[in-house]
């Protein structure tokens, strides 16, 4: 008599009761399937919610029990036939659902799909021909459903309502069908927002505004404690200026299906209070050298300290001892204002174009091209090497073990030319024309004639870095300025 193993799977947690592909049917499905083969159900493994960006096996049996159990009872041969209602149902994408069918027919038991029924015992070459065509229709349909998902999204906001719940502070008002069709202030979490808006216009901190919360009582939606991650966002959603949002898709006018808590002039205010913190943040944070300053014997970045001292310095990122080499670097430590006053005497020597061409050299962007070209066809070679993989393991020339441990090989050394590849399109990007350099030069020097310790940091770290200066410090001097 055969052993018969159910899978049982459904891709959220609502599905699992109810549906034509819940959980209890499925299940019924597999028994009138092992009942017609004269076979008897030796165990059933349940999914009640797939996670669609799951690809690693590892993290299949993290999430879901059922991979570990299904691998540990493939280990011990305790079934010999696998019943599935269709591919997706081993895994929402194809490359877990391939692995499923690697680790079965690896243990000498086969898969069964209802959606592509075959004769028990004749899996061939027709049988991987339509797992593949499964596979690729599972995908197909995933996609499908995203983009439907993405669209009803947006179409919620274009029509005023939130593209998922709606937002703490409100609760759902709904018509004689059960739909929603709007929502009112909840009076029992109103009043949070209330005070969240006025002690964010006041001037308090996300973390004082969420220690205060705590104090009042409030309670959060899930039942945790409020922490400044929560009242961030909620004060970066204009869902409460009535202007719901979905990516980059918003109502164009204020929605009529709900009360915003910010009027026009509130609303104003919050945004300019964002712009506000906003740009605080990045002047006290900023530093004009970051990522142009580095240190000349070991070329890590230098990185900016101030410890109370009435100006700032730098010093190499890597001054302690480098656990991983053999020694440590220098201890490279340099006030930032000697720098910038460096940077400034040398830009003086830039007069011409041609001195600038003659600095630089003009074959830079030639050779980062080239290299670009060449990670590129490195990227295709390696897909098309994908691809012949696969046909020959659906045309059963190539056995199931090796062909994952060949297309895992292939998969490192694409994701890795990838890399490189949008590593080089960065620096493409921000390698300058000579002839933009050279104006980007001049730019520079007129500023520091008129004062680079009055220009705001990240003013000046963005004209430094567009015009490709790098400036090396080897103890407490500079001792080379470059264009790159």
């Amino acid at each position: 008599m055969l052993r018969v193993a159910l899978w049982c799977a459904v891709s959220s947690r609502p599905q699992a009761d109810t549906d034509k592909a819940s959980l209890p049917a499925q299940e019924a499905a597999g028994r009138q399937f092992a009942e017609r083969i004269g076979g008897a159900v030796v165990v059933v493994y349940t999914v009640p919610g797939h996670t669609r960006d799951i690809v690693l096996w590892q993290d299949a049996e993290r999430e879901m029990p059922a991979y570990r159990e299904l691998r540990e009872d493939c280990e011990r041969r305790a079934f010999d036939v696998l019943h599935a209602v269709d591919m997706d149902r081993l895994g929402r994408h194809e490359a877990l659902a391939y692995q499923v069918i690697g680790l079965v027919e690896k243990a000498g038991a086969e898969i069964y799909l209802a959606s592509a029924p075959h004769t028990i015992g004749e899996t061939g070459t027709a049988q991987r021909y339509i797992y593949a065509i499964a596979a690729a229709r599972s995908q197909e349909d995933i996609s499908r459903l995203r983009s439907r998902l993405d669209m009803g999204m947006r179409r919620r906001v274009s029509r005023g309502l939130p593209p998922h719940s709606w937002p703490y502070g409100y609760r759902r008002i709904r018509d004689d069908q059960g739909h929603t069709v709007g929502a009112e202030h909840d009076p029992d979490t109103a009043p949070a927002v209330r005070l969240i808006t006025r002690l964010f216009l006041a001037g308090a901190t996300y973390n004082d505004i969420a220690r205060e919360l705590e104090r009042a009582g409030y309670p959060t939606r899930q039942g945790h404690r409020w922490d400044s991650g929560t009242v961030r966002r909620m004060l970066h959603s204009d869902t409460y200026a009535g202007f719901p949002h979905f990516g980059d898709t918003q109502a164009a006018e204020p929605s009529s299906h709900y009360e915003p808590f910010w009027d026009a002039a509130t609303w104003a205010a919050v945004k300019r209070e964002r712009r506000n913190r906003y740009r605080d943040h990045r002047r006290t944070k900023g530093c004009p050298l970051h990522k142009v300053a580095v240190c000349a014997r070991c070329g890590s970045t230098m990185a900016r300290y101030h410890k109370g001292r009435p100006y700032y310095y730098l010093r190499c990122g890597r001054r302690r001892t480098d656990v991983h080499g053999p020694s440590p670097c220098n201890h490279s430590v340099i006030r930032e204002e000697l720098v910038l006053a460096e940077i400034g005497n040398w830009l003086e020597q830039f007069i011409t174009l041609a001195d600038v061409l003659a600095y630089s050299g003009t074959d830079a962007r030639t050779d980062l091209q080239q290299r670009m070209q060449d990670a590129a066809q490195r990227v295709d070679s390696l897909q098309q090497q994908r691809h012949r993989l696969a046909l020959a393991l659906a045309a059963s020339k190539m056995d199931v073990d090796v062909y994952h441990n060949a297309d895992a090989s292939l998969r490192i050394q694409l994701d890795a030319a990838q890399e490189e590849y949008e590593r080089l399109e960065v620096v493409w990007t921000a390698t300058p024309e000579p002839g933009a350099q050279f104006t980007a030069l001049t730019g520079l020097r007129d500023l520091f004639v008129a004062g680079a310790l009055a220009t705001d940091p990240l003013e000046m770290n963005e004209r430094l870095r567009s015009a490709g200066i790098r400036v090396y410090v080897d103890g407490n001097k500079v001792v080379k300025i470059t264009i790159e």
